[in-house]
């Protein structure tokens, strides 16, 4: 019996990709192309790891943290947008489900989640800078299934990118490989939910 629905973020609940928010933040920095986003490549496992925090790339880039933050938030804004029909589904879903979070995100994308209050649609929330862990590593999915306290085979993981459903489906977590909202709410119902849509 399914007793939890987890859901990856990015891709799923918000319109927009990563590499557009760091171009918009780029231009909005009015620093050379690639000069940010060569940063965080060089960075991006201690930044999901929570070892580095996103603002401290103000230092490298010789910009102030306040503007760094300020220009951030507001290319965060404009490139993620929520949708609404998944926020819509995640509220039905919790009329019967615990519903979860679990997403690699560096600490500015968590403090963007609670800003915005996406947080809220969750029990449990999730994510890889403050676990020190992150997709596809078992240790995170765990710690996700102990923070629900539901063993894996009462629970369903959804995520937009394939490399991380493996581990997840070799641990016993029946998973969903999300393209888009019809077919997600058809594969829910294929697995067992018995939520009518």
């Amino acid at each position: 019996m399914i007793k939890a629905i987890i859901f990856d973020i990015g891709g799923i609940l918000y319109t927009g990709k990563r590499e557009d928010f760091y171009n918009k933040l780029q231009t909005l920095l009015n620093i050379e192309d690639n000069k940010l986003t060569n940063l965080i490549e060089k960075h991006f496992d201690n930044l999901l790891l929570g070892k580095k925090s996103f603002f401290d790339l103000a230092d490298d880039l010789k910009i102030s943290k306040k503007d760094f933050r300020t220009k951030a938030k507001k290319a965060w804004l404009e490139v993620f947008i929520v949708k609404e029909e998944m926020i819509n589904l995640i509220n039905k879903l919790r009329k019967k489900y615990t519903i979860a979070c679990l997403s690699n995100a560096v600490d500015f994308d968590v403090m963007m989640d609670k800003e915005t209050k996406v947080v809220n649609l969750f029990d449990v929330y999730i994510n890889s800078c403050d676990t020190k862990s992150r997709k596809p590593e078992k240790k995170i999915y765990q710690i996700t299934l102990d923070q629900l306290n539901i063993k894996a085979e009462e629970c369903i993981f959804i995520d937009d990118r394939e490399k991380y459903l493996p581990t997840a489906r070799k641990m016993g977590i029946k998973v969903i490989h999300f393209k888009k909202i019809k077919q997600l709410k058809e594969e829910l119902v294929e697995l067992g939910t018995t939520l009518k849509y």
